[in-house]
This record gives C-alpha cells, structure tokens and sequence, in this order.
C-alpha cells in the first residue's frame, strides 16, 4: 500500500511540473513588444533628436513592416536614419533596433507619434503593435546651466507623487520662464515708442527669408566650426520659403524630391538649375566629410539669397499679369 501511495505522490508531481513546464512554454514562446525613445527632452531649435525604437520578438513572431519613421505634428527635416544588426539571445528571442535622427526648427510642445508594425503570430494570425508616443520640449534657447538636458529616454510625461514641494518648486520655475520668454518676443516686437506696428510684424515672405538668411550668416556656427549644421539651416530656410511661395511639400523631402515638384509646377529652367546646384552643394556638406571654406560658405548664403530674389520676382511678374488679365 505504501509503494502505491509513493507512486501516486510522484506521478501528481511529475503532471504538475509537466503541465506547468507547458504552461510556461506556451506563455512565452509568443512575444512581442515595442518601446520608443528619444535622447533629450527639452532641446534647442535647431539641435539633432536622436529617436529610437526597440523592437523586440520571440522566434513564433513574424515581422510583416519595417519600422516606419514617427509622425510629425510639425515641419522636421529627418537627417539620418540607421537599422542596427539584429540581435538574438539564448532563447531564440530577437531585438531590433532602429534609429531616426531629424531636427526641430519652430519652438514648441510636440508629440512624437510612432507608426503601427504589422506581424503575423503563432497561429498565424495578422495582429498590429503600436509604437508608443514621446514627447519634446523645443526652445528657442537652452542655457548652458539648463539641466534637462540630461533627461534621457523620455516615453511618457512623467507625473511627480506625493512631493508637493517639488511641484510647487517646477511650476514656479516654469511660470519664471514664461514670463521671461514672453518678455523677450514683447521687446524684439515692440517699437521705440512702445507701439506695436503692422510694419514690424508682418513681412513679405521674401524680406521675411532675407531676415532668417542674415540671423544665420550672423550666428557663431561658422566660427564654432559647425558647418554642418549651419548648411542645415540654410537648406531649411531656403526649402521653407520655396513651399510657402509654390504651396508644395518641400520641407521633409530629398533634394531629387524637391527638384521633381519644381518641374511640376513649370520653374523657370535656369532658377530651377541654380535650386538643384545649391542643394545639392548643401547635401555634400550636410552628409559627406567634405568642409568648405570660409569664401564658399558666403557664397552658398549668396546663391540662397539669390534664388529668393529671382523666384519672388517671377512669382510678382506672374502675380500681376494675372490682375491684369482677370481686369479685362
């Protein structure tokens, strides 16, 4: 009787550690999760984001879609892009990583919005995963004793519990440099008699360009020696002022991109010529080694103000024989 019961005993424990052994197995062989992630929080206008996405999946997975880049609620140029080796643990599980570098040129609170990755699961079925949301803080400018900066990895806004100082501490610290930001746009706006004129604040797109280019070809950058991001912000003026004054998507585009809309819509041959000659210039510098020198960066901000010029007086030549027409 007692070699039964010891059979029976073990038998039970054999089934449950089968069975749990089973359950294990079928709860983990089919998994996937997508995590995105950006450097800093809070950065200047201007500065390079470096975005990242971690994909990762069991062997049972199976990737239908890339990693598409995120959805912008604003005007990005994205500079680079890498997909890092695939890396595979002892399980068999799978990682990908995926990199999106892009620069922000207005100020403001965004939402970076990650795209849906198709997959087909164990049992074959098609499913989708979300990548979730970052967000980013960009300013005009980041002092150098700013300590955001240091924030990495941002997913989520981050909520503070149960230290009311804190909170007190940050909003006082934000409300200060509200006031101050504020401060400076009333005085850059403001005129010497302190009234506010239509004059200073709207500006054709052309004197509004020739402003932009002459901020920069005043800036440090050159001096600095940031050459690449200073023919950054020169394409990006340059671009963002030939989408305004032809209504076409230029901003985020390559330069063959940018070159096949302005056939599209007629340019004159040789301004055309002189876009695709400058952009392509900017791209050398932008995405090559190659540093020009202090003559060519003046004449690259030349050849822009240039293309500003020619295509503003073509566009007010066309403007103004079509009145002409519509009158008679």
């Amino acid at each position: 009787m007692k070699i039964i019961v010891i059979i029976c005993f073990w038998i039970s424990i054999s089934l449950v550690f089968i069975i749990s052994s089973d359950s294990a197995v079928e709860e983990n062989d089919d998994y996937i999760s997508v995590d995105a992630g950006i450097d800093k929080a809070f950065i200047a206008v201007g500065d390079k984001i470096n975005y990242v996405v971690t994909l990762r999946y069991s062997p049972t997975i199976k990737i239908l879609s890339d990693i598409a880049s995120p959805q912008l609620e604003t005007i990005v140029e994205i500079s680079d892009v890498k997909e890092f080796p695939l890396q595979t643990n002892e399980k068999g599980d799978t990682t990908l990583y995926k990199q999106f570098v892009f620069v922000i040129f207005q100020p403001g609170e965004y939402k970076i919005e990650g795209q849906r990755i198709k997959y087909i699961d164990k049992n074959r079925v098609k499913k989708t995963i979300q990548v979730n949301p970052v967000y980013v803080v960009v300013k005009s400018v980041i002092g150098a004793d700013d300590t955001s900066e240091d924030i990495k990895m941002v997913k989520e806004v981050v909520s503070i519990e149960a230290n009311y100082t804190v909170v007190f501490i940050v909003g006082a610290l934000l409300l200060m440099g509200l006031v101050v930001f504020c401060s400076i746009l009333l005085r850059k706006y403001y005129s010497k008699s302190g009234t506010l004129t239509k004059e200073e604040v709207v500006l054709p797109l052309n004197e509004e360009t020739y402003k932009a280019l002459d901020v920069l070809r005043d800036s440090t950058l050159v001096a600095e020696g940031k050459i690449k991001e200073y023919y950054f912000r020169l394409v990006m003026i340059t671009k963002n002022y030939l989408a305004r004054l032809y209504d076409v998507p230029m901003i985020d585009k390559t330069t063959s991109e940018c070159i096949k809309f302005l056939k599209k819509i007629a340019i004159d041959d040789n301004v055309q010529k002189t876009v695709r000659d400058f952009m392509v210039s900017c791209d050398i510098v932008k995405f090559a080694k190659y540093r020009p020198p202090t003559n060519e960066i003046m004449n690259s901000y030349l050849i822009a103000k240039t293309i500003v010029g020619n295509t503003w007086r073509i566009k007010m030549d066309q403007r103004a024989a079509a009145d002409n027409n519509t009158q008679r």
